[in-house]
């Protein structure tokens, strides 16, 4: 089969191909990797004002989003610029949010072909060196749950509801990575 076909985002849904697609090295062959100072995965220095242009605004799933690539390199032990990802979430605002922090904070973007988000029904998150095929699996910790259930609907710019969005956002930040994500590393040697 052609990398044509292995490149659509339908195949990426298949466990299979996201095995292949991470040892393959075509998504990876050639590209610069952008600011170092944004894609190094580590979140510690989080840069809440340089999410916040990228995506617009600032709130909680884009915190999720940035302390998942910081776990997930962590996990892996590899730099953020070998990450692909699958952001599985219902897919729209603002749980779709994540996969912007995702991009911001990796290599993993949609003009490389290194990222699909996914419908479903609970946010989760999968990362895959593109190295050695070794994935990471992400699933929201009960603290991350609760502090989402406090989330306000959205009324619109500059209202009072994107304040409490956003101090709900920074709440998060305060937060270490291990306080979100639970985080469970499959090395493709134990498959």
């Amino acid at each position: 089969m052609s990398r044509t076909v292995w490149r659509t985002g339908a195949m990426l849904a298949t466990s299979a191909w996201l095995g292949y697609w991470a040892c393959s090295g075509w998504a990876h062959e050639g590209h610069d990797h952008g600011p170092a100072r944004r894609r190094t995965g580590s979140t510690a220095a989080l840069d809440l004002e340089g999410l916040k242009k990228f995506h617009g605004h600032l709130g909680p799933y884009l915190i999720l989003g940035a302390r998942a690539v910081e776990l997930a390199t962590q996990g892996l032990g590899v730099p953020a610029t070998r990450l692909s990802a699958v952001v599985s979430c219902h897919l729209n605002s603002p749980e779709r949010c994540m996969a912007d922090a995702v991009q911001f904070c990796s290599d993993a973007t949609y003009g490389r072909g290194r990222i699909a988000v996914l419908r479903s029904a609970v946010p989760r998150m999968h990362f895959v060196d593109q190295e050695t095929g070794d994935t990471a699996v992400l699933v929201l910790t009960d603290k991350a749950r609760a502090l989402l259930a406090r989330l306000p609907g959205y009324s619109g710019p500059g209202t009072d509801s994107d304040q409490k969005i956003e101090a709900l956002a920074r709440e998060a930040a305060t937060m270490s990575a291990a306080e979100l994500w639970q985080c469970r590393v499959l090395r493709l040697s134990d498959r």
